[in-house]
């Protein structure tokens, strides 16, 4: 097996002029998804309120090489969305990538603080991941 060092494995992932779709529908629990279980860079956020439920859903992102467990797993950035009866999409597009140097992964919550554990309602949103 051959293996390559970190910092090489960056550089070349850095330079690929592609990038990889997550896609997926909230379902009615804290959503624990491991996208991508190597270092990434993430490079777009969509995530789009379906349910038209009044309140809020906050995607939260996680830089573990396993699926992370809700309310535990440390919280690297937080994405917050209204729901309500007309839903407005919350995209965001990084320039510069953000490195997630163990694994790209999050979960979905009703509640802000990072240990917050409210399960959102299935198909509370659409959530769209651009890395690689």
């Amino acid at each position: 097996m051959i293996t390559v060092p970190v910092d090489q494995y960056l550089k070349d992932l850095a330079s690929f002029t592609w990038t990889f779709l997550h896609r997926r529908f909230a379902t009615a629990d804290l959503n624990p998804t491991l996208i991508k279980a190597d270092p990434a860079l993430l490079y777009s956020i969509s995530i789009t309120p379906i349910s038209g439920m009044a309140g809020e859903l906050f995607v939260k992102f996680h830089n573990t090489s396993v699926a992370p467990v809700g309310g535990s797993t440390p919280v690297v950035k937080t994405v917050k969305i209204i729901t309500n009866a007309n839903p407005v999409p919350v995209i965001q597009e990084f320039s510069s990538p953000i490195l997630f140097d163990r694994g790209l992964a999050y979960t979905v919550t009703k509640g802000i603080l990072d240990d917050n554990t409210t399960v959102c309602v299935a198909n509370d949103a659409i959530i769209e991941i651009g890395y690689r």
